[in-house]
């Protein structure tokens, strides 16, 4: 699975690399990213509400009746499909009257570009949604093909970025065919491990009773984590031209360098942590302690190895054709500062797993609402003080915040009577 991941990351690496060469941090790219990266956020909301919810009911319904399984496999594919088409539809139109009422804080030049890619750009997220659910269904038969396949967009960009002339219509494009591959290779292997059914447009299986309860809460849980996210494209957006760009190209050096380190928490330890729900409470606290030190180290470990050599890495990875010096020294800044975010990820990661399995959603919804608030807050007052460096360091920041909240709710339900 690793090394499946680590390729798609090869893949998107070079997609990064060749974006900046070809579109540096201008206007074009300022609209595409600030409309990718909101058009993601539902997508990613669904994703890890269904990786988090849907893996381990699956499981469980499998092995009690694979045929009620088939069933609601079949069901929720129709439902991934509908969800889907409606959360893009409405993302057009709200992005569509954002930007069209010149709140967005573009410049006029990158609120036409990102006027006249939306149309086709919104297309992304139905795409998502089914895939995600693919890979859901693989992931539960523990399956990681899907981490390969997710390189298949970026993989898609790469190509028409060197065979096709530098334009935002090139780039547009490509991203929606990458997602359709990448759905079309999910299905492939649905198919081929016998977990693709004809969608069902119902939802009168009796596992949905069970489902979904948890499923709506974990979305509220989502809702309020993602805004986070959404937050932080709206505040660079206000900043100077250039910014949204340089802030995501940072955001795309610490994903491609490092998230492979973070693939462990959600992809390996999910089922692990799903196959312990029934075990003594006791075992399931070593199991989490010892994983908390493994990731508390490697995760401080690789922090404080990148950002001493964060400006050797930036001029590595960008600094090539309009992707100038000033930009890999604004850039590197930035991921000396983003990188301190993945000790305390990786950890917040962990312990909201841990409180999924025990289904403790209580304290993730505290955590989710405790950090809009702290974004909303110290956030917007680091900026307030000190722009995109300050906007930067409210990440590690909040990831900090949330680790505190967990340790603590989990600390004090521990100590409950049972």
């Amino acid at each position: 699975m690793i090394l499946l991941a680590g390729l798609a990351k090869v893949a998107g690496l070079l997609k990064e690399m060749v974006v900046a060469a070809r579109f540096g941090t201008g206007a074009a790219l300022d609209a595409y990213l600030f409309l990718f990266n909101i058009l993601s956020t539902p997508a990613s909301m669904w994703f890890s509400t269904i990786s988090a919810i849907l893996i381990p009911h699956l499981i469980t319904l499998e092995r009690r009746s694979p045929e009620a399984a088939a069933h609601f496999r079949a069901e929720f594919m129709m439902f991934a499909t509908v969800v889907g088409i409606v959360a893009g539809l409405l993302s057009w139109l709200g992005l569509y009257g954002y930007i069209t009422a010149g709140a967005s804080g573009l410049g006029a030049e990158a609120v036409g570009y990102a006027r006249d890619a939306l149309p086709q750009l919104w297309l992304m997220v139905p795409l998502l949604f089914v895939a995600q659910y693919g890979s859901s269904c693989l992931m539960a038969r523990n399956l990681h093909v899907n981490s390969l396949y997710e390189g298949l967009p970026a993989l898609t960009i790469l190509i028409a970025l060197l065979l096709f002339p530098v334009s935002i219509r090139v780039l547009v494009l490509s991203t929606v065919a990458g997602f359709t591959l990448q759905l079309i290779a999910t299905l492939v292997s649905l198919a081929r491990s016998g977990n693709l059914d004809r969608p069902t447009a119902s939802l009168q299986n009796a596992a949905w009773r069970q489902f979904r309860s948890a499923f709506l809460v974990m979305a509220g849980v989502q809702l309020l984590q993602s805004a986070t996210n959404i937050v932080d494209q709206v505040i660079a957006a206000q900043l100077p031209t250039g910014s949204l760009s340089r802030f995501s190209y940072t955001l795309r050096a610490q994903g491609v360098l490092l998230t492979l380190l973070a693939l462990a928490v959600p992809r390996v330890l999910l089922p692990a942590l799903a196959s312990m729900s029934h075990a003594a409470p006791q075992e399931l606290k070593r199991f989490i302690a010892r994983w908390s030190l493994l990731l508390g180290v490697v995760g401080g470990a690789a922090a404080l190895f990148v950002s001493g050599l964060s400006e050797p890495i930036v001029r590595l990875l960008f600094q090539r054709g309009s992707f100038s010096g000033a930009d890999t020294k604004v850039v590197a800044t930035l991921l000396g500062v983003m990188i301190w975010q993945l000790p305390f990820y990786l950890l917040a990661m962990l312990y909201s797993q841990r409180q999924i399995v025990t289904r403790d959603f209580a304290s993730l919804a505290i955590m989710g609402g405790g950090t809009l608030v702290i974004k909303l807050t110290l956030g917007l007052l680091l900026v307030w003080r000190f722009g995109l460096v300050g906007l930067t360091a409210s990440i590690p920041l909040v990831s900090a915040f949330q680790v505190a909240t967990l340790l603590l709710l989990g600390r004090r339900k521990e100590a409950e009577p049972r």
